[in-house]
């Protein structure tokens, strides 16, 4: 993390941040935490893969994440504010988990069915970084989001793109850099729901992602 804020020169950074989040105190008038801060915490919680309680108990012991987000000890920390939720008992002999999300869809797979979203990304077929990506309903099929994944990667003419047959020359360093968004960074499953709120969530673990993968190849 301090190779990170080493790294990045987060002034651009801050002033998008504060551009966009117009907010400058909480509903009770206390002064918000600065947004820099925040989405400092947002990082955190996707390269360690912790929930909003998990990451406030870390700020409170952890000398590295202080540091990361410029925070002294005496300093009170950003609190997490979610209700507890209760479970609903099961009503009938076998409990069914299902999604309320709207705008999600049901996809069948290898003889399963999967209720959600579906990840669309373009990797780098060098290094593995997220070039680009966003969020379809699940059954959604890949090849008609070709070409808006193309024109989202900004790439150079004439630079070979790899799909279908001519995509198993790079598959090892294709499927590692999803295989890490699951094991690494919880991305199996969202932790919001609707589509806009998941593509969000992409985009920041995306962005977790290439940070961790650039101080690792600078250390190289």
């Amino acid at each position: 993390m301090d190779e990170i804020n080493d790294l990045i020169d987060w002034k651009p950074i801050t002033a998008f941040l504060c551009k966009k989040i117009k907010r400058k105190a909480n509903a009770v008038g206390n002064p918000a935490y600065p947004s820099l801060v925040m989405f400092k915490i947002l990082l955190l919680q996707r390269w360690y893969n912790l929930s909003d309680p998990a990451v406030e108990q870390a700020l409170l012991d952890r000398l590295s994440f202080l540091r990361f987000i410029e925070f002294s000890l005496d300093e009170e920390m950003p609190e997490d504010r979610s209700e507890d939720e209760t479970p609903e008992k099961p009503t009938t002999k076998y409990q069914t988990y299902y999604s309320d999300d709207k705008e999600a869809a049901w996809l069948r797979k290898r003889k399963r069915e999967y209720y959600g979203y579906k990840l669309h990304a373009v990797t780098g077929s060098h290094n593995g970084f997220l070039l680009s990506g966003h969020i379809t309903p699940a059954n959604y099929s890949d090849t008609g989001e070709f070409e808006k994944l193309v024109a989202d990667s900004k790439l150079e003419f004439g630079q070979k793109v790899y799909a279908d047959k001519g995509y198993c020359s790079v598959r090892q360093i294709v499927e590692r850099a999803f295989g890490t968004l699951k094991r690494g960074y919880g991305f199996c499953r969202s932790r919001y729901v609707g589509q806009a709120k998941v593509e969000g969530e992409f985009h920041i673990i995306a962005m977790a992602f290439n940070l961790k993968k650039t101080v690792h190849l600078l250390q190289c």
